[in-house]
């Protein structure tokens, strides 16, 4: 977190802040991690990673009809 209060545009921060979220065993930490990783594929709209990082968290957050879409989007090579 302290990445981002430094560089708050950095994609890979961002994107591993959802990742180490959606990992925990928390579900507030979780719906967190979708949060981050929603924010993070809006803003970067062409990126498979940011959406394959989404699904991810979608997954983890027990969210499955919402991690199929974003798993697609990231298939498909961003939107």
């Amino acid at each position: 977190r302290q990445v981002l209060v430094e560089a708050p545009g950095d994609f890979f921060a961002q994107n591993q802040l959802a990742l180490c979220l959606a990992d925990q065993p928390d579900p507030g930490q979780r719906q967190k991690a979708v949060q981050q990783a929603t924010a993070t594929a809006q803003a970067n709209q062409r990126s498979a990673e940011a959406y394959s990082t989404l699904g991810y968290a979608y997954l983890q957050a027990g969210q499955l009809a919402n991690a199929l879409q974003a798993l697609q989007v990231a298939l498909s090579g961003g939107q």
